[in-house]
C-alpha cells in the first residue's frame, strides 16, 4: 500500500488562533501600562512570567517599561543587546586582570581600589593617588609605601595590606592558571562573592542583575579559551581591548535559568529567541523605523565590490528588523504606539503599521488604571528597590532538589542567585568518563542496527548482530572527550587520566566482546509531579527481561545495596514509565572504579513513595524562605562555605 504523507505544518502551540492587535494611547507613559495591564489580563496560573516580552528599538526606549514592571512589582529582566564589557562589576573583574597583566597599571588599580566590598572612602583613594602623584611613581609602588602615607585611615591600610597580598598570590597564579578559574579565585578570595551575598538580601534583583552579567562574561572567557592554545590572562585582556577598540561592548543573552521574569530586549538581542507573547512597542514614526544616521564619509560605488542594493537601504533593514520581532512570538504579538512622547508635536503611527493593516480607526485606549500602576502623569523618578521573594520556577532538576534538602541558603546561593564557583576535577572527570561510554556505545548501537530495524523492530533483540569494536577505539574515545579543565596541577591530571583509562580497560574486557545494545542513551525526560516538572538525563536504557533496565554511571568510590541512595534511579524509573511507556525490570548504579553494579528492582509502593516526597519538596521550595541547616559535615563539601555567613566548615 503506498502511505500518502500530508506536509502540511501544523502549528504546536497551546492555543488553536493566534491573536494579533494594535493597542494605541495617549502619552508614553499611558503606553507602558497599557502593556503591563494586558500582561496582567493574560497571565495565568499555567504561564509564566518568562513567557512574555517586550521588544524594544533602541536600548534608551525601555526605561517607561521597566518603571511600570517595577511598580507593578512584575518580576523582570532588562537584557540591553549591548554594554556587557561596561556593566560595574564586569569593569571590576577586568580591572584586576589587567592588574595582573600589568602592575603598574594606574587606572586599572584605582578601579580595584574602588571595590565596593573593601568600602575605602573616595577621600582615602584621593589621597593615595596625590601621593603617587607627589612622588612621581605608579600607585602600585605608592602602595608599596602606604604606611607613609599618614592622612588615611587604619582599616584603608588594612584593606591595602589585603589587597597587596592578594596581587601577590595571584601573580604566582597566571603563569599556570586558566583566566576562567582565576577569575572564579579572585571574586572568592577577595571577598566580593561574600559581598553579593550581603547586597543580595536588600536588593535581590539588583544582585541577579550583576550575576547574571557575570555569567555572560564567563562565557566569553571560556570561548576565549576553547580557542585559545595556550589561554592565559594577557591573551584575554588583549582579545577583550581589542574587541572594545572596534566598538565592540559585548553582547548580553538571556540565560535559560533563574526565576521567572518579564523579558525587556531590543530586537536585535532577541534574535534567534521565541516567546508565547511579545509586544513591540513604539510603533511610531521615527522610532521604529527609526531615522536613518548616514555615514560621516561617502564611499565613491566604483570603490564598493559588492552589489550596492536598490531603495531605500535603511528602511529595507528596519522592515526586516520587524519581521524579525513580528516572528518571535508564538502565540499572540501586540503592537502598542502613543501620540505624545514629549515633543511638541504628536507622533504619526508607523508605516509598518500601515503596511500590515493595523492601523484604521485608530482611537487612543482609556487610560489604564489599577493600583498596580502610578499615577503621575509627569516621568516619575525611578523608584527604590524593594525586597520582595521572587517567583519560583515550575521546573527542577534531582540537583536542585537535593541541594535544597542539604541546605536551603545553599539552594539561594546556587539556584536563586546563582553564584558562580570554581569547577571541580571530578565533574570535569566524570563527564569525560561519561561522554566516552555514551560515544562508544553510541557507535555500536549505529554500525549493530539498520535503519529499518531500528524503526520498526518490536524492541532492541531484533537487531542482534553486533559489530565488534575494539579497545583501541574506546581508549581513542577518550583521549578524544578528555575534558582537562580545574585540575590543581598537571600531576593531579595525569593521575586522573591514567585512572580512567583503567576503568574503561576493565569495563571493556569484563563484556568479553558482548557489548550491550541500549534502546536509549543520554535520554531527557520531564516528568509532571503535581503542577510541577522534574527535568534529568537518564545514562542509558537496556533491554531486560521483556522490560528495560535503567543504568547510571557513577565515578565515585562504590557503594553496596545497603549504603547506595536509589532515590534518583526510581526518579529514573518514573520518567522512563510514564513518559517514555517503559516497563521498568531494574534499576543499576554502574560504578566504574572496580566495575561493579548495584541494582534494586522497582516497587510500586517505592515509586509512590518517591513522588510524593519530590513533591512534597517542591512545595517547600516555593513558599521557602531559604534558612540555613549548617553542620560541620554540610559545611565541608558545600561549595558556598567560604562566604556563607552561617558556615560552620571554618570552625571544625
Amino acid at each position: 500500500l503506498e502511505t500518502v504523507i500530508s506536509k502540511k505544518l501544523k502549528a504546536n502551540t497551546r492555543i488553536s488562533v493566534g491573536e494579533i492587535a494594535h493597542l494605541h494611547f495617549e502619552t508614553s507613559a499611558d503606553e507602558a501600562r497599557g502593556v503591563i495591564q494586558k500582561i496582567l489580563e493574560l497571565k495565568t496560573e499555567d504561564r509564566s512570567w518568562n513567557d512574555f516580552a517586550i521588544l524594544v528599538r533602541a536600548n534608551d526606549h525601555a526605561d517607561p517599561f521597566l518603571q511600570a514592571l517595577e511598580r507593578a512589582e512584575i518580576p523582570y529582566e532588562f537584557l540591553a543587546s549591548r554594554g556587557l564589557f561596561s556593566k560595574p562589576i564586569i569593569l571590576d573583574v577586568l580591572a584586576f586582570l589587567r592588574l595582573l597583566d600589568n602592575y603598574h597599571e594606574s587606572r586599572a588599580l584605582f578601579r580595584v581600589l574602588g571595590l565596593p566590598m573593601w568600602n575605602i572612602s573616595p577621600l582615602d583613594i584621593h589621597s593615595i593617588i596625590a601621593a603617587a602623584n607627589r612622588k612621581a611613581v605608579s600607585v602600585y609602588e605608592a602602595l608599596l609605601a602606604h604606611r607613609a602615607i599618614t592622612n588615611v585611615a587604619e582599616k584603608t591600610h588594612r584593606h591595602i595590606e589585603t589587597l597587596l597580598a592578594l596581587v601577590d598570590r595571584f601573580l604566582a597564579r597566571t603563569r599556570d592558571a586558566r583566566p576562567s578559574a582565576l577569575i572564579l579565585q579572585f571574586l572568592q578570595e577577595s571577598g566580593y562573592l561574600e559581598y553579593l551575598n550581603e547586597f543580595s538580601r536588600e536588593h535581590e534583583q539588583d544582585a541577579r542583575e550583576q550575576i547574571s552579567h557575570l555569567e555572560q562574561f564567563m562565557r566569553v572567557v571560556t570561548n576565549y579559551e576553547r580557542s585559545s592554545d595556550q589561554p592565559n590572562v594577557k591573551g584575554l585582556v588583549e582579545e577583550v581591548n581589542l574587541a572594545q577598540e572596534s566598538g565592540d561592548t559585548g553582547s548580553t543573552v538571556p540565560l535559560d535559568h533563574g526565576p521567572e521574569s518579564v523579558k525587556v530586549l531590543t530586537i536585535h538581542g532577541a534574535k534567534g529567541l521565541e516567546f508565547p507573547f511579545v509586544f513591540l512597542v513604539n510603533c511610531v514614526d521615527k522610532r521604529f523605523p527609526s531615522i536613518e544616521r548616514k555615514d560621516p564619509i561617502d564611499i565613491p560605488e566604483g570603490l564598493v565590490r559588492e552589489i550596492v542594493p536598490e531603495g531605500d537601504v535603511h528602511l529595507q533593514e528596519e522592515r526586516r528588523l520587524f519581521y524579525v520581532a513580528v516572528t518571535r512570538a508564538k502565540c499572540g504579538v501586540f503592537f502598542t504606539s502613543a501620540e505624545d512622547y514629549g515633543g511638541a508635536r504628536k507622533k504619526k503611527l508607523s508605516r509598518f503599521l500601515m503596511e500590515a493593516g493595523l492601523a484604521k480607526d485608530v482611537r487612543a485606549n482609556p487610560r489604564p488604571h489599577g493600583n498596580v500602576f502610578f499615577e503621575a502623569e509627569a516621568a516619575p523618578s525611578p523608584p527604590a528597590k524593594k525586597t520582595q521573594p521572587l517567583p519560583m520556577p515550575k521546573t527542577f532538576s534531582y540537583s536542585q532538589i537535593s541541594s535544597f534538602r542539604t541546605c536551603p541558603y545553599q539552594y539561594r546561593f546556587a539556584h536563586i542567585l546563582h553564584i558562580p564557583v570554581p569547577g571541580k576535577a571530578s565533574f570535569s572527570f566524570g563527564n569525560t568518563i561519561h561522554k566516552t561510554l555514551y560515544e562508544f556505545l553510541r557507535r555500536i548501537r549505529e554500525r549493530s542496527v539498520s535503519p529499518q530495524q531500528a524503526l520498526f523492530a518490536a524492541n532492541a533483540k531484533a537487531a542482534n548482530t553486533i559489530q565488534p569494536s575494539s579497545l583501541d577505539e574506546l581508549l581513542a574515545i577518550y583521549t578524544e572527550k578528555w575534558i582537562d579543565d580545574w585540575y590543581r596541577s598537571k600531576k593531579e591530571k595525569e593521575e586522573h587520566k591514567k585512572k580512567g583509562a583503567e576503568y574503561l580497560k576493565a569495563w571493556y574486557e569484563s563484556h568479553n566482546g558482548e557489548f550491550p545494545l541500549p534502546k536509549y542513551l543520554e535520554k531527557g525526560f520531564h516528568l509532571r509531579v503535581g503542577e510541577y516538572t522534574v527535568k534529568g538525563f537518564i545514562d542509558r536504557i537496556d533491554p531486560c527481561d521483556g522490560g528495560v533496565e535503567i543504568m547510571d554511571y557513577k565515578t565515585g568510590r562504590a557503594k553496596t545495596e545497603r549504603t547506595a541512595d536509589f532515590e534518583q534511579l526510581f526518579i529514573y524509573a518514573l520518567a522512563a514509565r510514564e513518559t517514555l511507556g517503559e516497563d521498568v525490570r531494574r534499576l543499576s548504579y554502574l560504578y566504574l572504579e572496580g566495575n561493579t553494579a548495584v541494582s534494586v528492582e522497582p516497587d510500586e509502593k517505592r515509586l509512590a513513595k518517591v513522588k510524593d516526597q519530590l513533591l512534597e519538596t517542591i512545595q517547600r521550595i516555593q513558599s521557602s524562605d531559604f534558612q540555613a541547616t549548617p553542620s560541620p559535615q554540610v559545611c565541608a563539601r558545600c561549595d558556598y562555605n567560604t562566604i556563607c555567613e552561617f558556615s560552620k566548615a571554618r570552625r571544625m
